[in-house]
């Protein structure tokens, strides 16, 4: 069978399934990524924490006393000052950065899903059931293969051209 078209609802109803899924993809991303970062937080307050104390406690009483603050009367303070996790420190500590980089790609999908939804809807009741895929390509809608796979899966695709 040669895939000519694709029913109107089929993809619609793909592009929303497809928007939903990558939706959740991104949120499931962002709180693993969101207790990792919390987690280093708290590792960085309970390890490093109690050596800023310290450092604050030297230099008060440094001060206090008007002398001279050296470089050999503090701790060192090169990790006392806490750094947030890079996005690629998040993806490497959970061991999928490029799960990461997906998810920005999700984001592109995403946009081009929601374009085909607005100007699906936007066509509903022109009497138009069938969508041929010359027309979509003539609508900028291109590119979207796993979309037309996903619509074709669910019965969408149709091997008569629209009259």
């Amino acid at each position: 069978m040669t895939v000519v078209g694709f029913k109107r609802q089929a993809v619609l109803d793909a592009a929303k399934e497809a928007v939903a899924n990558l939706q959740a993809e991104m949120r499931a991303w962002e709180d693993r990524a969101e207790l990792v970062r919390k987690e280093h937080r708290e590792k960085w307050l309970a390890n490093e924490l109690p050596r800023v104390k310290e450092a604050r406690d030297l230099l008060s009483k440094a001060l206090k006393k008007g002398g001279v603050i050296s470089r050999d009367s503090l701790p060192d303070i090169t990790r006392m000052l806490h750094v947030e996790l890079s996005d690629f420190q998040v993806g490497h500590t959970l061991g999928a950065y490029r799960e990461r980089k997906d998810q920005n790609g999700n984001h592109e999908k995403i946009v081009a899903y929601q374009g085909v939804i607005k100007l699906l809807e936007a066509q509903e009741g022109d009497g138009e059931d069938v969508l041929s895929i010359s027309a979509l390509k003539s609508l900028g809608i291109n590119k979207l293969g796993d979309l037309f796979r996903a619509a074709a899966d669910k019965g969408g695709s149709v091997d008569k051209a629209p009259i």
